[in-house]
């Protein structure tokens, strides 16, 4: 079919006659028959649109023909006013009877029919299956329509996990289905072709078939019929354990195990609080004659079982020796450890040792003088003005501190008021840090200097019958000049802590001889294995020792510099104090004109005064508090915030608030 169409522009030319035939601009082929131009341009272009899918001939002339009797010659191809349709246009139908396409062909301007199909139905245009939907019929091809059906399909997978420890399957049940066309005698100028569908079920495997499918992956061990038969029955798109191994048992170390006997020693005052009752439990000691620590031997493991077969070898538990420290002799097994006298029992590796308890009935005082004990200190009554105090172990306070300084290794525990003075907990971790230094290098030195002696007696034939004394005095000389400084610095530095003593045992004395390299050259043999091997040990003591962080537990500070290597935590109030933590500070109620400084977070009840007394919040975690006064400072990585108004439920910095929500 051709219509031709008249008017300024093609685009113009183009949607008049799609708007009079109702063609869609795709079935459409545009040709440019005519154009008159003027001195500015087009004045007017004449265009022929051919339908792609033509009907007769008769009917293509008298369409041709109408559309050209319509044109008027001004170019404008719009009808006139009042106007009537022609009585021929209508569209193409289509309808579907005793398995043939019944086809009537549009008349005028109408449009082909188009066919659709639903599920089962298949329409082949000139021997090809018709993919693409709707398909615009007009007449002239060849087509069938048929019914297809789908078999039903049934699909079983089987995977084995990387440690083989288990097998997995995965059972699919597709049905398939018959389909009978129906027909559609009604003619329809959009014609879906239809078929009544009857499903099929696919044919459950049997438990046997299954078994197969795992023998075929190599599975014959721990296969689990239950789970095979409810697969079989209803199948699962899921992976589902159908087999399991048997996982190896590996042993069980040796290990020591530490006994405490919990006998809380009598106080001046009976423990009606939970704070104070807190403090008496975590006072652990024995008496002399009493079993401290006992060597339980280790666990041996069995074998594992892939589901394939196969054996997965286990791990066998490894022995260990236990050694007796300070304090503690062994049974002839060595499988118990008793102490030989009061103190708090601990394990250091494989060493365990008594620390002893110091016990203060009544007030400490001046008078009494000073206390540094090698272990822990339990002061019954107040701690008065002058006093110094250090302890090993941890520090328990039951009365009142007023303006000392106490120093504990481990933790401080303060049940009353601490007034003046200074609290340090971990006093001994900056040591131990700087001893760890120094005995690193070392360590390094030795074992340099070790290598070195081999290589001398492997290339140069002449000092091999020198002694290994004679060859480090040479190589010190020589080469490693720095080892005596290092050594001289070590033992001066464990001699003059008292709380090094403990860790180093003795090591100081091993090491004597490098600072002064001429007592080595008298001596044949140098086992420096076992002292590089002593030195190992002594750096994994010591690296143990400064993880155990000091912390502080205290009721009240009034005008007190507390430093903790831990936390600090406390109960009541803070006034007027300075607190240095590399954890965190916990107030449960209120930090008044007070400095903080934290590694980690920062909470209270309420910091700062109605009055504007400053306080200063220096941390490196999150600030909670739940009422914040004016002339409060925080400050935070990056940043630091100054309150001018009392706020309430505060979180800084406000990323924190935000995560937290």
């Amino acid at each position: 079919m051709v219509l031709k169409v008249r008017a300024k522009t093609v685009e113009e030319a183009v949607q008049q006659g799609l708007a009079r035939t109702g063609w869609k601009q795709e079935d459409v082929e545009v040709r440019v028959i005519k154009e008159k131009k003027s001195l500015f341009g087009p004045r007017w272009v004449e265009v022929e649109l051919h339908l792609r899918q033509a009907p007769s001939a008769a009917a293509s002339e008298a369409v041709s023909s109408e559309a050209e009797a319509r044109q008027p010659e001004d170019g404008n191809s719009q009808p006139l006013a009042g106007e009537p349709a022609l009585e021929m246009d209508r569209d193409g139908t289509l309808s579907f009877v005793d398995g043939q396409l019944r086809f009537v062909a549009p008349m005028g301007k109408g449009r082909f029919p188009s066919i659709r199909v639903a599920k089962g139905v298949q329409l082949i245009a000139d021997g090809q299956v018709v993919e693409d939907f709707p398909f615009i019929y007009d007449g002239q091809r060849q087509v069938i329509v048929q019914a297809v059906e789908e078999a039903p399909e049934r699909r079983v997978d089987v995977e084995l996990s990387k440690d083989e420890l288990q097998a997995l399957m995965r059972v699919e049940y597709i049905k398939g289905y018959t389909a009978a066309l129906l027909e559609q005698p009604e003619p329809r100028a959009v014609l879906t072709l239809r078929a009544e569908i009857q499903e099929v079920e696919p044919e459950r495997f049997r438990v046997e078939e299954l078994r197969a499918a795992l023998m075929a992956k190599g599975v014959t061990v721990g296969i689990l019929e239950e789970r095979l038969e409810r697969l079989a029955q209803e199948g699962s798109l899921e992976w589902v354990v159908v087999a399991e191994g048997v996982p190896p048992m590996h042993g069980v170390d040796g290990r020591i195990e530490l006994i405490y006997h919990r006998a809380p020693r009598r106080m001046l005052n009976s423990p009606d609080s939970p704070f104070r009752q807190q403090m008496v439990r975590e006072i652990e000691s024995a008496e002399q004659g009493q079993v401290v620590a006992r060597l339980h031997p280790p666990q041996p493991g069995r074998d594992g079982q892939t589901v394939t077969g196969k054996v997965i070898p286990h791990t066998p538990g490894k022995e260990i020796q236990m050694k007796a420290g300070k304090g503690v002799r062994l049974n002839e097994e060595g499988t118990e450890a008793i102490a030989e006298m009061s103190g708090r029992p601990i394990l250091n590796r494989t060493t365990v040792s008594i620390l002893p308890v110091h016990t203060v009935n009544g007030d400490l005082t001046f008078k009494e003088g000073g206390i540094r004990f090698q272990g822990d200190v339990v002061v019954q009554g107040d701690v008065l003005d002058g006093v110094e105090l250090e302890a090993v172990g941890n520090v328990y306070l039951y009365g009142n501190v007023s303006h000392a300084r106490i120093a504990a290794q481990g933790d401080i525990h303060a049940e009353k008021v601490v007034f003046g003075g200074r609290l340090n907990a971990g006093v001994a971790a900056e040591a131990l840090l700087q001893a760890e230094q120094l005995l690193k290098q070392i360590h390094q030195q030795i074992l340099q200097l070790r290598q070195s002696i081999q290589q001398l007696r492997m290339h140069r034939p002449e000092v091999v019958r020198e002694g290994d004394g004679r060859l480090a005095f040479l190589l010190i000389e020589n080469k490693f000049r720095q080892l005596p400084k290092l050594v001289d610095q070590f033992c001066q530095m464990v001699r003059n802590n008292a709380l090094l003593q403990e860790w180093s045992a003795g090591l100081e004395d091993q090491l004597q001889g490098f600072a002064k390299p001429a007592a080595l050259s008298m001596l044949d043999r140098l086992n420096l294995d076992q002292l590089a091997d002593e030195m190992s040990e002594r750096l994994q003591a010591v690296s143990d020792e400064i993880r155990r962080k000091g912390s502080v537990f205290v009721r009240s500070l009034n005008n007190t510099t507390v430093e903790a290597s831990g936390d600090v935590q406390v109960k009541e109030s803070v006034y007027y104090s300075r607190i240095y933590a590399r954890g965190s500070v916990h107030c449960q109620g209120t930090i008044r004109a007070s400095e903080i400084y934290a590694e980690g977070d920062v909470y209270s009840s309420e910091v700062g005064t109605r009055s504007g007394t400053k306080a200063t919040v220096s941390l490196k975690g999150t600030f909670r508090a739940k009422k914040v006064y004016p002339n409060v400072e925080v400050i935070f990585p990056g940043d630091k915030e100054t309150f001018d108004r009392e706020m309430m439920d505060v979180v800084l910095p406000r990323s924190a608030q935000q995560e937290s929500s």
